[in-house]
């Protein structure tokens, strides 16, 4: 899997079967649901939001 094949030609994204999942914030929901991997659970809700706030600013200002 490369960054070519990539849905939205650039990374993260990953190939569960036949579903491809793009996005950082839509594969970590994405396995959570699916796989129950609860990465954030020690959290408390003021600290997900940080992480969050943190993981949108990468995504859409820092890329």
């Amino acid at each position: 899997m490369g960054v070519r094949k990539a849905p939205k030609k650039k990374l993260p994204y990953i190939q569960d079967g036949d579903r491809v999942i793009a996005d950082s914030s839509l594969v970590l929901g994405y396995l959570k649901q699916t796989y129950g991997d609860p990465l954030d659970q020690h959290l408390s809700r003021a600290e997900r939001a940080i992480a969050l706030a943190v993981q949108r600013l990468f995504e859409e200002h820092l890329y």
